[in-house]
This record gives C-alpha cells, structure tokens and sequence, in this order.
C-alpha cells in the first residue's frame, strides 16, 4: 500500500472517530435541553400558581380595606350631620337644650 493511501485512511479513521465523539456529545446536549425544557415547564407552572395566590390574597386585602374606609365613610358622615344640626341650632338652642 501506498503511504498516501494509508495517510488518507489513517486521516478518515482520525475523522469517524471524532464523528462519532461528536454524535455523543449532541446525544448529551439534546438530553441536556429537555431537562432544561422540563425545569423550564416546571417553573412556568409554580410561577403561575403563586401568581394565582398573590392575586386571591391581594383582592381578600382589598376587600378588608374597602370595608374599613366605608366604615370611616359613614363616621364622617355622621360627624357632618352632628355639626351641621349643631351649626343650625347655634349656640342659644344648644343653651337650651343642655339646660333642660
């Protein structure tokens, strides 16, 4: 045989057997990116569950907020009705009606 012809096969069995190392190495990285793709997955779910949560909790706290400020509404309210009556019967009729 040639010396040439052996380089070349030499140079060609070199090659298949990076060839195959290579093919390896893809089989590794595409295993690789679909357990990435499984966290990835996972993540999105638990990240949508808390958000789902976040926003129950946030509208309860609405809610018990809402609640409180018609509450001091309604004080209000009735604080401007006592002034108002009291404005109206001045200081003569608030007299009169304290001292009886």
């Amino acid at each position: 045989m040639p010396q040439a012809q052996r380089t070349f096969e030499a140079e060609v069995a070199v090659l298949q057997t990076e060839f195959k190392n290579l093919d390896g190495k893809f089989d590794e990285i595409k295993h690789e990116v679909k357990l990435l793709d499984k966290k990835v997955d996972h993540y999105a779910d638990t990240t949508h569950t808390l958000l789902k949560e976040f926003k129950v909790e946030n509208q309860q706290q609405h809610k018990v907020v809402e609640e409180k400020i018609q509450s001091l509404e309604k004080w209000r309210w009735m604080l401007m009705g006592a002034g108002l009556l009291i404005g109206m019967l001045g200081y003569s009729g608030i007299e009169k009606f304290l001292l009886h």
